[in-house]
Formats: structure tokens, sequence, C-alpha cells
């Protein structure tokens, strides 16, 4: 036979060796999966079978599934205990276990994502506000805000302060949109204790003569002092003596009871 015709016959046959093992790759694979297939190791070089190696060898690993909700109150933490200006980047990479790509997919970039915060915490200060109120006893309501968010939680959690506080305290306030956030949080929870001395006066429970606005006010003038005095790591004893000596001023419309 001349060497050409032997030549092409060898490639021939190298051809139908190669089709004949892609064949017995696909056959295989239907029936003893990936793992069989690789134990019977017909191709050594097929890219099913290099990317199965990589998985098995931890060079690729499934991606975790993200849950950007659970981000969110990651990240919210993360701000409300660090600040804006103090918490990098790379900080919120690491908490969220996600990379750069992923997280700009996510959130767009930082401001973006502390003002989502801000909105998540300000939404979560006014759920805790409207379990407390009580219609047998409306100005209750203050005392009890206080006792469960500074005097009742984790001591590491009221050095935290509140976040919509501490952000008017940090630099990032320069930023109008968080500046507005903040303010807007710090507003609604001014006029939800309105609505409720509101009620506590139509049901006869706070006198007439009182400005409920003035009141709210009032209340959020000691609140704001109070979280910053927490983020100062003050003690509970010099904390309620800061909130009696303020609600005295005011003797007969808050009562404390503690």
């Amino acid at each position: 036979m001349p060497k050409q015709t032997r030549f092409a016959s060898a490639h021939s046959k190298t051809i139908y060796n190669n089709e004949h093992r892609r064949f017995q790759l696909i056959e295989s694979s239907s029936r003893v999966g990936f793992c069989g297939v690789l134990r019977v190791g017909l191709v050594t070089n097929n890219p099913i079978a290099i990317l199965y190696r990589m998985v098995q060898n931890g060079v690729m690993s499934r991606p975790r599934e993200f849950d950007r909700s659970s981000s969110v109150v990651i990240a919210m933490q993360l701000f409300w205990q660090r600040g804006y200006t103090a918490t990098s980047l790379g900080n919120l990479l690491t908490a969220l276990q996600i990379g750069r790509g992923s997280f700009y997919a996510a959130f767009g970039d930082k401001q973006s994502l502390y003002t989502e915060c801000l909105r998540l915490f300000s939404n979560r200060t006014l759920s805790e506000l409207k379990a407390l109120v009580q219609p047998h006893n409306y100005m209750r309501v203050t005392d009890d805000f206080f006792e469960k968010t500074i005097f009742e939680v984790p001591q590491s959690r009221r050095y935290n302060g509140c976040m919509m506080v501490n952000t008017l305290l940090d630099s990032v306030a320069e930023e109008p949109l968080i500046l507005a956030q903040a303010n807007d949080g710090l507003a609604d929870v001014e006029w939800f204790f309105i609505k409720v001395f509101d009620r506590a006066q139509g049901a006869g429970q706070l006198d007439s003569q009182h400005d409920t606005a003035s009141l709210a006010r009032f209340v959020m003038l000691v609140n704001q002092g109070l979280r910053v005095s927490c983020r100062k790591r003050r003690s509970d004893r010099y904390l309620r003596a800061e909130l009696d000596s303020a609600l005295a001023f005011l003797p007969g419309v808050f009562s404390r009871s503690r």
C-alpha cells in the first residue's frame, strides 16, 4: 500500500476512534453520570470531564445563592455600627461575601446601599413603635420606646446609637440624598409621636392645652441626645438619669414607671 494511502487510512482510523469515544462518552453520561464517565476514563481531554474535575478539585465552586434582602440587613448592621465613612467597600465585600462586580450589580454603589439601609432602619424603628402602642394608655409609648430600644437591648446594640442620628453626625451628611433620607426617617418617627399624642388627647389621656407637635419635637430632642450618649458608651445609670431629668421638664405628661 502506498505511503500516502497508509497515512490516509491511519488518519481515518483516528477520526473513527475519536468519534467512537465521543459517542461512548455521551452514552456513558446518560447511564452513569459524570462520575461514571471519569471512572471509566474514556476521554481525558473532553471539556465536560475537565469542567467536572475543576469542580471536584475546588478550582471552580458552585456560586453561593445570593439573598439580597439578607445582604441589606447585614450591610445595615455594619453601617449602623461603624458609620458610613468608616465602612470601606472592602468591609462590605467581606461581610457580604461577594465580589466587587457582584456588589455593583446588586446595589449600584456604596451610597445607594447606605440610603437603602437607612430606609430599612427607619421602617424597623416605626414597626417597633407601632408594636408599643397601648390604647388604654397612649402616653406610655414614650417610656416604653426608650426602655425597649435602649435599656432592654444588648449592650453592643445600645452602643450603636441610632443610625439616622449617626448619619447626621457623619461627614456623609454633606451628601444631599443621604441627608434627605436621614431627615425623612426622623421626621416619620416624629410624625408617629404626633399622631399617638393626638389619640391620647382624643381619649382624654392628655390635657388639651398641650400642643402635640411640640411634645413630639421634645421627645425627638431627648431621643437624639440619648442616642449620642449611647455612642459615648454611657452606663445604664447615667442614661436613666439623663432621661428622667429631661422628662421632668414636663411633669405629669410623661410618667416614668421605672
